[in-house]
């Protein structure tokens, strides 16, 4: 997965690009780690569901759950402690 890039359209609609950190599957969902750099110092971490649509389509869905939330940022920790 790295320097695997993707397009990832924000809240506003604007397509940014977006580097993949990781995928990994928790409870049998698959997740997916990136970021969207700002400036040379600093990057914004997203956490984004793994879907696939009905035309079989891969689309990313935004995690609205706070369980959901809990457990990606207990495996990001996990992964930094490492």
């Amino acid at each position: 997965m790295e320097d695997t890039i993707i397009k990832i359209k924000d809240e506003n609609g604007n397509i940014k690009e977006a580097k993949v950190i990781n995928t990994v599957n928790i409870d049998n969902q698959d997740y997916i780690l990136y970021y969207i750099e700002k400036d040379n110092e600093k990057s914004d971490l997203f956490a984004s569901r793994i879907l696939t649509d009905k035309d079989n389509n891969t689309i990313f869905e935004d995690l609205k759950d706070d369980n959901e939330k809990s457990k990606i940022v207990n495996y990001i920790q996990d992964m930094l402690k490492n």
